[in-house]
C-alpha cells in the first residue's frame, strides 16, 4: 500500500503515553541544529505531532510516534533495545553486558555515554599544556552507525546488538537492505531509502541525520580521520553488520577469518581513575607554576610521591606503583636529582588530537 511500518496507527496508545521530556530533547537538537524554527518549538505537542505526520486525522498515534516519544516504548514493541556485550577471545567468554531501552529518539546518546564508561577507552593526550580525553574511535562515526542501526532496524524483530571485543566492535540490527541495495551500494552516492520513513524523517529534523544518503559517506570520513580503516559493512543474519575497528591496540596481524593469526600489543590501556587523577594534579601544578613565572610569584610545589599520597588520601606505596606504571607508559617523566626533583608530565606538542 505505500506504507512503511512505523507509519501504522497504534488503536492502544494516546498522547498521554509520551514523554514529555524526550519531546522537549527533540525539539532543543533540532533547533540547535538549525532544522526546528522558535515558532515550531512552542507548537502544541498535537500540532508538533500532525506536522511530523506521527498521528492521524483521527488523532491516533503511529507506530513512529510511540518508537521515538513513549515512556515505556517496550510496552508496545518487545525489541526496542540496544544490547551491549563485552567478549574475550571467544563468544562464550562474555565479561559484561548492558541492555539500553526507551524511546530511540535518546538512544544512541544513552548508548555512547555507556560505550565511554565502561566499554571503551578514552587515552588522555597532552596539546601543549591541555589535557584532551578523546574517545579511541571517532564519536561522530560512531553515532552515525548507531543512527544507521535504530533508524533502519525491523521492529517486527529482535533487538540491536553491539559486541564489544579487544580490538574491534560489530553493531548488528535485524532488517535486510533495500531491494537492489548491497554492501557496496551503501559506500557509493546512492539514494536515501529508509525502511521507517517517519523515524528517519524526526531524525532529520533533530539534525542527527542528512536526508541525501551520505551517512556513510560521513562514517568514512570520521575513521579515516582518526586513522582506522573504514568500517566493513556485510549482509548477516536477515540484517545489517558493521564491524569496526577499536583504537585501543596495535594490530600485528589479520583476523582468523580473514586468514591470519591474531597478535595483538596493546599500547593504550585504560587508566585507573586514580592514575587520571595523578595526571590531572600534575597538570594543574604545571600551569600553576606557568602563571605564577609569567607574574613573578614564587612558588615552589614539590610534586612526590608524598604530595600526591596526601593529596589522594592513599598510601605512598600505591602511589608509586601508579608512578611506575604511568611512567612506563610514557607519560610522566623524574626531572632533577633523586632528591628534591619531582614529577612531571611528558609534553608532547603534536598535530595529532
Amino acid at each position: 500500500m505505500g506504507r512503511s511500518w512505523d507509519d501504522v496507527t497504534n488503536d492502544r496508545a494516546t498522547i498521554d503515553d509520551l514523554d514529555k521530556s524526550a519531546i522537549d530533547y527533540f525539539l532543543r537538537k533540532g533547533y540547535e541544529n538549525g532544522r526546528i524554527s522558535d515558532e515550531e518549538r512552542n507548537l502544541p505537542v498535537e500540532t508538533l505531532l500532525e506536522n511530523l505526520d506521527l498521528i492521524n486525522d483521527e488523532g491516533k498515534l503511529k507506530n513512529a510516534a510511540l518508537l521515538l516519544f513513549a515512556k515505556r516504548p517496550q510496552r508496545y514493541f518487545t525489541s526496542v533495545r540496544l544490547h551491549i556485550g563485552r567478549f574475550s577471545g571467544s563468544e562464550s567468554n562474555l565479561i559484561t553486558q548492558d541492555v539500553i531501552e526507551g524511546n530511540i529518539i535518546q538512544m544512541a546518546d544513552r548508548v555512547v555515554e555507556i560505550l565511554k564508561s565502561k566499554y571503551l577507552t578514552m587515552p588522555i593526550i597532552f596539546k601543549g599544556m591541555n589535557r584532551i580525553e578523546k574517545l579511541e574511535v571517532p564519536e561522530e562515526a560512531l553515532r552515525e552507525i548507531l543512527y544507521n542501526a535504530i533508524i533502519h532496524k525491523d521492529y517486527t524483530g529482535v533487538h540491536i546488538q553491539m559486541r564489544v571485543w579487544d580490538d574491534y566492535c560489530e553493531v548488528w540490527n535485524e532488517g535486510e537492505l533495500p531491494i537492489g541495495f548491497t554492501p557496496e551500494t551503501l559506500l557509493k552516492q546512492h539514494s536515501s531509502r529508509p525502511r521507517n520513513r517517519n523515524i528517519a524523517n524526526a531524525f532529520f529534523k533533530a539534525g542527527f541525520i542528512d536526508a541525501w544518503g551520505r551517512g556513510y559517506k560521513k562514517i568514512r570520513e570520521g575513521f579515516e580521520g582518526a586513522g582506522l580503516p573504514m568500517p566493513k559493512i556485510e549482509s548477516a543474519f536477515g540484517g545489517v553488520m558493521v564491524t569496526f575497528q577499536r583504537n585501543n591496540v596495535n594490530i600485528a596481524s589479520k583476523h582468523p577469518e580473514d586468514g591470519g593469526d591474531v597478535g595483538i600489543d596493546f599500547v593504550a590501556e585504560k587508566l585507573t581513575e586514580r592514575q587520571r587523577d595523578i595526571l590531572g594534579i600534575l597538570q594543574d601544578v604545571a600551569q600553576n607554576v606557568a602563571q605564577n613565572v609569567a607574574q613573578n610569584v614564587a612558588q615552589n610545589v614539590a610534586v612526590n610521591t608524598k604530595y600526591l599520597s596526601e593529596k589522594l588520601n592513599v598510601n605512598r606505596k600505591t602511589i608509586q606503583r601508579d608512578m611506575a606504571y604511568l611512567q612506563e607508559r610514557k607519560l610522566i617523566q623524574w626531572v632533577g636529582p633523586d632528591k628534591g626533583g619531582h614529577w612531571e608530565i611528558i609534553i608532547e606538542e603534536s598535530n595529532n588530537e
